[in-house]
């Protein structure tokens, strides 16, 4: 469902915070938080 189209696009997000911030920036552990709810959401 709709879950599953949005996942792509978080991890797209988390891959674009990693390149523009660095991997340790608060902004990339957001983006990885929301990836594990959407994950959670799938189970």
């Amino acid at each position: 469902g709709k879950v599953d189209k949005a996942v792509p696009l978080y991890e797209l997000a988390v891959e674009i915070r990693q390149k523009s911030f660095g991997p340790k920036h608060p902004s990339v552990a957001t983006a990885l938080v929301n990836l594990a709810v959407l994950h959670s959401q799938m189970l």
